[in-house]
């Protein structure tokens, strides 16, 4: 059985590699939990009272929500959103 070695600036770069991976997903996590809110929230403003109905829906409110006018303007801090 070969052993293989590698330097300290390699495990260095494999170790940043993995760090800059889960940071990635841990962003994307936080992101779609964001946007998920913000739709839900927006789901109630139109008047969806039940998740049957919004699953039943859920062409037009994504039209609607995806088109609505403050959708670029209304960026939150995604550093505060509680879980």
């Amino acid at each position: 059985m070969e052993k293989q070695s590698k330097s300290i600036g390699q495990l260095v770069l494999n170790i940043y590699q993995e760090l800059q991976e889960i940071s990635l997903m841990e962003f994307i996590d936080i992101m779609f939990i964001a946007r998920l809110k913000e739709a839900l929230d927006y789901a109630i403003e139109l008047g969806f009272s039940s998740i049957e109905n919004l699953r039943n829906n859920i062409d037009n409110f994504l039209m609607k929500f995806f088109n609505k006018m403050d959708y670029d303007s209304n960026v939150e801090d995604v550093y505060n959103v509680a879980f």
